[in-house]
């Protein structure tokens, strides 16, 4: 059983690196259907796999939507670009289905309560928020459905681990994606703010008694959750502005892994719509 474990995560590291999220996702389903506790590691490398193999195809479908409204090319074509986004979109549904399927029924009967419980809680709120996204790039009305699964398995997780500081990097990175959800997915963009607000300046008032390393990785989501409020009061404030995608972390489950973001890190912001 330990030799699997181990050698499904090196495989998986070993994926990674070479951009193989399809293979990585194979290599840690491996290491869940153990339905053993997962170590802090061992749930990083969860996350990266499954959000790495959705990015691949989030970015395809944002370039073939481009290509879709295109008005040069031929009816045939189009029609053939649509089947084949469709066909992607689904990949990218599956995707979510079973990483939620793993957490369900492989990881949360064997997490203790409390910040394990937690972690869980979150990465279920950030995958049916993933699913939302996808459904709406389709245009699926299920979409809202989703979102609201995903605030409230985030709403779960922050009770999972109330007994936190408010800046604890746990509690911040469920408060910035949940804020993100309100604002991108469920279109409560006064919610969104007030929710972001609220943690933002929870967050700071304790911030020091946080440890070196918890203090660096907090300082990178208070940053996000700025950037985020900054952007959504400059769009409010002049309405005749496109609204801008929120600014999202690219990895906000690296925190889990203690060697993988320095305190000083710097911090690269990135649209969660972009390329």
């Amino acid at each position: 059983m330990f030799a699997v474990r181990e050698v499904s995560l090196l495989l998986a590291k070993v994926a990674e690196e070479t951009n193989r999220y399809d293979d990585m996702v194979e290599f840690v389903r491996r290491i869940v259907q153990l339905r053993l506790q997962l170590q802090p590691e061992e749930r990083s490398v969860f996350t990266a796999a499954f959000r790495g193999a959705l990015e691949e195809r989030r970015c395809a479908l944002v370039t073939l939507r481009e290509f879709e409204e295109q008005d040069e090319h031929p009816f045939e074509l189009k029609e053939a670009i649509t089947e084949y986004k469709e066909k992607i979109a689904s990949e990218a549904e599956t995707l979510c289905k079973t990483a939620l399927r793993h957490i369900k029924e492989d990881l949360l009967p064997v997490a203790p309560q409390g910040e394990h419980l937690g972690n869980l809680g979150k990465m279920r709120g950030d995958f049916y928020r993933y699913l939302a996204e996808f459904r709406m790039m389709k245009g699926s009305n299920s979409a809202t459905e989703d979102g609201e699964k995903s605030l409230q398995a985030y709403k779960d997780a922050t009770k999972e681990c109330s007994h936190l500081l408010a800046s604890h990097p746990l509690r911040l990175s469920i408060a910035l994606n949940s804020s993100v959800l309100l604002k991108d997915i469920l279109g409560r963009d006064d919610e969104a703010r007030q929710h972001a607000a609220v943690c933002f300046d929870a967050a700071r008032r304790d911030l020091a008694s946080l440890d070196k390393a918890e203090f660096g990785l907090a300082n990178l989501f208070l940053r996000a959750l700025r950037e985020n409020l900054a952007v959504w009061t400059e769009c409010d404030e002049d309405k005749s502005k496109e609204p801008l995608p929120s600014p999202l972390l690219p990895n906000v489950e690296a925190y889990m892994s203690p060697a993988a973001v320095p305190v000083d890190a710097e911090v690269r912001i990135v649209t969660q719509g972009g390329k």
